[in-house]
């Protein structure tokens, strides 16, 4: 009788991974490295950024071999955009710490 090998678990920064049949997945796709040329970033940031929860969504297509990651086209354009709200914010915080440290040194 084989042995069975204990089921695998998942890391608590695990990214929820979408599965699509291979007939339904978005119009337009891409892979982790033509996602990271689109975007101008090296594949190890991509990692962290994913690893962090900032990455974008991903999902894996049915009856691709190797368990290819994809990224659509939608959530590349969702991931722009929640990125430039996040930079606005940051930067609204960064001018707001900026004035606090004025206001004190004065």
């Amino acid at each position: 009788m084989p042995r069975k090998s204990p089921p695998k678990q998942e890391s608590p920064r695990a990214v929820v991974v979408k599965s699509h049949p291979a007939s339904s997945a978005p119009a337009r796709s891409f892979t982790i490295p033509e996602f990271c040329r689109r975007n101008p970033m090296s594949r190890n940031t991509y990692f962290t950024m994913r690893a962090q929860g900032r990455g974008p969504r991903e999902f894996r297509p049915t009856g691709q071999p190797n368990g290819v990651v994809l990224i659509s086209e939608e959530a590349e354009r969702d991931w722009i955009a929640k990125r430039e709200i996040t930079n606005a914010a940051d930067k609204a915080n960064a001018d707001k710490k900026r004035a606090d440290r004025k206001v004190e040194a004065s």
